[in-house]
This record gives C-alpha cells, structure tokens and sequence, in this order.
C-alpha cells in the first residue's frame, strides 16, 4: 500500500484534538476549581492552546492523559512546540492523549500470501486471526479487472484502516470494544465479498463499501459500548478523512444522537 500523506501535527492540532476523549462525559460533574487537583494535562492543553493560538474548548484534554507527556509538553516554550523540527515530538504527544490516528502503525509481522492471478479465493484471508487477515483488502484490489490501484478503496482506505484499527486501536478499547472491533473488522469484509464482484468498477466498489460501514458497525453492536470507545474509534479517522467521520455520525444512529445538533457530544467533531 502506498502511505497516505500526513499534515504537519501543528496544522491538524485543533481539529485533532476536538475529537479526544473529555474529561468528563455523560453528564459528570467536574468538581469545584478550589477544590481541584492540579491537572498537568490542563495545563497542558492550556499552554499548547496558548502557543499555537487555539482558543478555549476548541480541543479536549484526553480522559487517558499520560501525565509524563503532559509534563514533556510544558517543559517546551512556545517556539520549541511551533518550530518545524517539533512534527514528531507533537504526533507523539498527541497519540498519547489518544488520539489514535497520530499514532505509528506497527509493520504486520505475519502477512498474508495471495494469488493476484484469482486462482484462490480472498475469502479465504477473512478467517486469519493474525495482522494478515486485513492483506484481504490488498488482495482484492490485485483480483479486480478495475486495476484501481493504491489510492482505491481497496488498496488504500480499506487495508489502511483495518491494519491500524487492528494494530493500533483494538487493544486500547474496553474489552467489549476489542470484541466489536473483530465482529466489524469481519463484517466489512464478509460483506464485500458476498456484495462486490471483481468486475465492479473503483467507483461502485467504494459506493457500496462507504455505505456499509454503519451497517456493519451497528449490526456488530457499536452503540452498546461505551462512549469512550466510541470516541478512541473516531480518533482513530485521520482529519482529511472527514467524510467516513460524517458518514458514520449521520448513519449511526446513537452517534447521530450524541454529536449531532443539540448533542451532548455535538462540539467535539
């Protein structure tokens, strides 16, 4: 797969970080400011908001902070976080709040062999419970008589987020939402294959996969989980994704609730 180009963390921070977890959800309280803790991923949040010129509540602080990187953060001036040698210290800053989609995907150690020629079935691939079970994307993209290529949905939106959901999500959800995440993973394949013939033109075979995506993540049970899954799997769409993020808060309906007009959740997209 061809890597999808990344902007600058500095240029994504404040869209980014509107979709971390916040610090509190579904009603709490947060508790009196005199009677509060010092917060070093406030301050944080405060100093990064400061330096690059953000304002207040245009990006939450993650529930699953890691306080070390907030200190890292407040030990740099604001010429140190906005100089241009600063890319990867903020994508690491920024995966640590949670923010899923700055966080590296890990090289699959057991990739999937396939036949391009079509001899074999790519549903085969579905059933692998190793990294290589998402080389079926890549699989189908060799078999279509479409030759789409690496920015198809196949060769690219499909294999780069089943590989991250698997390698860099899945294990940073609650129990429930790693359960989900297998269930959905193979939904959206299954549904592919039993849907999308290898003659499907590029077009028809990213119509109906975009489509599928809140069919499939609510017949596995995405609106069970917990509000914090919901909130790691959004991080988890790169901001030029923006589409798939409006497809599955409009098509999913307890996503619809939360974030749409009037949501409880509505300013954090």
């Amino acid at each position: 797969m061809t890597p999808r180009s990344k902007s600058s963390p500095q240029l994504l921070l404040p869209t980014a970080l509107g979709l971390a977890l916040a610090l509190s959800l579904g009603g709490c309280a947060a508790p009196p400011l005199e009677d509060a803790e010092p917060d070093p991923c406030a301050e944080a949040q405060a100093h990064v908001q400061a330096c690059l010129g953000t304002t207040e509540g245009e990006f939450l602080v993650a529930a699953t902070c890691d306080p070390d990187a907030a200190d890292a953060v407040l030990q740099q001036s604001c010429a140190e976080l906005a100089g241009a040698g600063k890319a990867d210290f903020l994508g690491d800053f920024l995966c640590r709040l949670g923010l899923l989609s700055f966080c590296p995907t890990p090289v699959c150690e057991a990739p999937a062999e396939f036949d391009p020629t079509g001899s074999a079935s790519c549903g085969e691939l579905i059933g692998l419970e190793t990294c290589g079970q998402c080389d079926y994307y890549l699989c189908r993209d060799a078999q279509s008589t479409s030759e789409c290529g690496a920015d198809s949905y196949y060769g690219g939106f499909g294999y780069y987020y089943c590989d991250r959901f698997r390698q860099v999500t899945e294990a940073r959800l609650s129990p429930a939402g790693q359960a989900w995440s297998r269930r959905a993973r193979t939904c959206l394949m299954e549904s592919l294959e039993e849907s999308v013939a290898d003659d499907f033109q590029c077009s028809e075979v990213e119509e109906f996969a975009f489509a599928n995506h809140p069919t499939c993540y609510l017949e596995t049970g995405f609106c069970s989980l917990p509000v914090t899954d919901w909130l790691l799997i959004l991080s988890t769409i790169e901001a030029g994704d923006h589409n798939l993020r409006q497809l599955l808060t409009v098509g999913i309906g307890c996503l619809a609730q939360a974030f749409g007009p009037g949501g409880e959740l509505e300013d954090s997209l």
